[in-house]
C-alpha cells in the first residue's frame, strides 16, 4: 500500500479508522494507551516526528499526517474524503499537500450561514501572520529557527525572503497541520534533523516547552511552531501558497465516504427550524 496514515490522538473517537482505505497508525497522547508519545495532548508535532524517526528507512511513498478526529472545524468534510484524493493523478510537482479546508476568507459575514457554507467554494485554509506562535519574541523565534535549521540555512531564508529587513518578518502557511507528504521530501533532510527537532520539542525548559496563550494554556508553543513550518521542512517555499487552493479541485477517487459530513446535520436542523417557524407563524394567523 502506497499510503501510511499517521493519526495523533488525545481523546477523539477513532471509530472512523475501521473505514480507512489505508493502514492507520494511531499515536496516543494518553499515557497507558498503545503507541504513547509524550509532550502534551494537543501537540501533534511530537507524534509526527516520532513516526518519521522510527520509520525513516521504511517510509511508504506517501504519509498522511492527521489529527485523530474524523471531522473538525478545519476539516468539515470527513477525513475519509481526503483519503480519496487520487495521489496518482495530482500534479507531479505536489509532494506536500495540505488537506485542511473550509470557507474562511471568502466573506466573514457568511461564516455562520449554513446555506452560504454549502454553496461557496471549499478553500484550502491559508494563514499569514508575523509569527506563529505569537507568544514568541522576534529574538526567540529566530533562535528556534537557528537551532532547528542551523545558522547557514537560517541566513539563506533571510537572504531569499527578507533581504531588506534582515530578520524574519512574516509567515505564510496552511494551519492546523494535516497533510500528505512524499517520502522523497521527508528524506531530503537527514534522520538526525528530525531527531534534533524532537529533542528540542520535548526538552523541559526549552523555548518550545512554554505554555501557549491564556486561551490555550494547556498547550505548548512547540506544536504551533511546527504547524507554521511543516511546509518549509518538507521542501516548500517559506512563504507558502498551496498548489491546489480549492479543495474541490483535487482529483478524487470514486469511492465515497460512508459517513455524512457534519454540516449535513446542521443543514437538516436549519431546514427543520424554518419549517417549525413557518408552522408556528401559520398557527398565529389562523
Amino acid at each position: 500500500m502506497k499510503v501510511q496514515v499517521v493519526a495523533s490522538k488525545y481523546n477523539e473517537d477513532i471509530d472512523w479508522v475501521k473505514s480507512s482505505p489505508y493502514d492507520v497508525i494511531v499515536y496516543s497522547k494518553t499515557e497507558g494507551e498503545p503507541n504513547y508519545v509524550k509532550d502534551g495532548k494537543d501537540t501533534e508535532a511530537s507524534s509526527y516526528l516520532y513516526h518519521i524517526i522510527k520509520n525513516y528507512d521504511n517510509l511508504r511513498p506517501w504519509t498522511l499526517f492527521i489529527h485523530a478526529h474524523e471531522y473538525h472545524w478545519h476539516h468539515p468534510l470527513s477525513v475519509l474524503k481526503s483519503m480519496q484524493i487520487d495521489l496518482d493523478s495530482i500534479d507531479e510537482r505536489c509532494k506536500f499537500v495540505s488537506i485542511n479546508h473550509g470557507n474562511w476568507g471568502i466573506d466573514e459575514k457568511f461564516d455562520d450561514d449554513i446555506l452560504q457554507r454549502l454553496i461557496l467554494p471549499i478553500m484550502i485554509y491559508q494563514n499569514t501572520s508575523r509569527f506563529t506562535p505569537s507568544e514568541l519574541t522576534t529574538e526567540e523565534y529566530c533562535q528556534v529557527m537557528k537551532d532547528i535549521f542551523g545558522e547557514e540555512e537560517y541566513k539563506t531564508i533571510i537572504d531569499k525572503y527578507f533581504p531588506n529587513q534582515q530578520f524574519l518578518q512574516e509567515q505564510r502557511y496552511s494551519p492546523s497541520a494535516q497533510f500528505y507528504v512524499h517520502r522523497d521530501r521527508i528524506r531530503a533532510r537527514p534522520k538526525s534533523f528530525y531527531e534534533n527537532c524532537y529533542m528540542l520539542l520535548t526538552t523541559p525548559g526549552y523555548i518550545l516547552q512554554r505554555s501557549a496563550s491564556r486561551k490555550y494554556a494547556d498547550r505548548k508553543v512547540g506544536g504551533y511552531f511546527f504547524e507554521a513550518n511543516w511546509h518549509y521542512i518538507f521542501g516548500e517555499d517559506y512563504l507558502y501558497t498551496p498548489f491546489y487552493q480549492n479543495y474541490q479541485y483535487f482529483p478524487f477517487k470514486t469511492i465515497e465516504s460512508k459517513s455524512p459530513p457534519y454540516y449535513l446535520f446542521r443543514y437538516i436542523l436549519f431546514i427543520l427550524a424554518i419549517a417549525i417557524a413557518v408552522v408556528l407563524s401559520l398557527k398565529k394567523l389562523i
